[in-house]
């Protein structure tokens, strides 16, 4: 019988067909269960149930999920690279195999912060509903991107690829990561602090794992270190800012704007002061979402899955002391 790979991805205007193709021709059983709300432990357990392995969205996989799953469960593939709702020691524990796809979603999110520090410096998305609902507001002066500093907090491949693609605007960009990689090959990178980035930066580029390290790492000492003329771009997790924090920022003028993909609750809450600001513009989580990321991530999930089954330890495993459990 044919090991049984669930899709728990939403619905994003795909029905997944050509993962579950894929899959098919790797000798799986594929089918694609959507959870539109990831933070519901029953219908997680629901859809997985009688699955061996899952390619999972934002689902919380907690010690209860984890145990209602086993055995059958053997490997959750983590579509993407976050993988802070999944309780990686626990499942080793119970034989469990997590893995990720890294890689496979820095061109889809360093075109997105990109496209947003282009977009909020000449308010683009502002502009175009005011046109749309019957104005003509020709007297707003915007912000050119050439020469400007561009301070990225967190420098891994996403970051490096944004860095890159700023090369042509001949922008400074000053770099921030504890693990620092001095070989990015990148003329126009410079290894900064971040009080520096906080201090010089005219666009602030966000590019965090969430952590307990990472949680609330740009809060209100941050915001007040940086230019009023400045704008925070957060393309990483909704965590890793204090929204409270940043709303009064934003409030005060003390920063001129802000661009979000992420939140630090999602959706959105509908109160959210966040909603009514006009200096800010918003997408929905999707900036991993292009046809290209969304193939090469789904599709190397199934690799990783199929290494399992092959007896293999997954290319891309998070927790490979699960073998030793699995074993027993």
């Amino acid at each position: 019988m044919s090991k049984k790979i669930a899709i728990t991805l939403e619905d994003r205007g795909s029905d997944y067909a050509f993962i579950i193709r894929y899959a098919a021709e790797k000798g799986f059983d594929c089918v694609w269960r959507p959870l539109e709300d990831h933070k519901n432990r029953m219908a997680t357990i629901d859809a997985l149930k009688d699955c061996d392995a899952v390619i999972a969205g934002g689902s919380k996989f907690d010690r209860e999920t984890l145990d209602a799953l086993r055995p059958k469960l053997k490997i959750i593939a983590r579509f993407g690279i976050g993988y802070e709702h999944v309780d990686t020691a626990y499942a080793a524990k119970l034989g469990i195999a997590v893995t990720n796809t890294p890689g496979c979603m820095s061109g889809g999110v360093a075109d997105l912060a990109v496209s947003m520090i282009l977009n909020i410096g000449r308010q683009l998305s502002r502009l175009d509903s005011s046109i749309k609902a019957g104005g003509w507001d020709a007297r707003f002066i915007g912000n050119e991107l050439e020469g400007k500093t561009v301070g990225l907090v967190g420098f891994g491949n996403i970051a490096q690829r944004v860095a890159k693609y700023l090369t042509g605007f001949d922008c400074r960009i000053l770099a921030y990561d504890v693990y620092f990689n001095e070989n990015h090959g990148l003329p126009n990178v410079t290894r900064a602090d971040l009080g520096a980035i906080a201090r010089e930066s005219d666009y602030v580029s966000l590019h965090l794992p969430m952590n307990q390290d990472t949680a609330g790492m740009i809060g209100k000492d941050f915001f007040a270190a940086m230019k009023p003329t400045a704008y925070l771009i957060n393309t990483a997790r909704g965590g890793v800012v204090v929204e409270a924090d940043m709303i009064e920022a934003l409030k005060s003028g003390r920063i001129a704007g802000a661009a979000l993909d992420v939140f630090e609750h999602e959706p959105l809450e509908a109160g959210s002061e966040l909603r009514k600001m006009q200096n800010c513009i918003f997408t929905p989580h999707i900036a991993s979402f292009t046809y290209d990321t969304v193939s090469k991530s789904a599709f190397l999930a199934i690799d990783n899955i199929d290494d399992l089954f092959a007896g293999k330890i997954p290319r891309n495993i998070l927790n490979p002391e699960y073998i030793h459990f699995g074993k027993k």
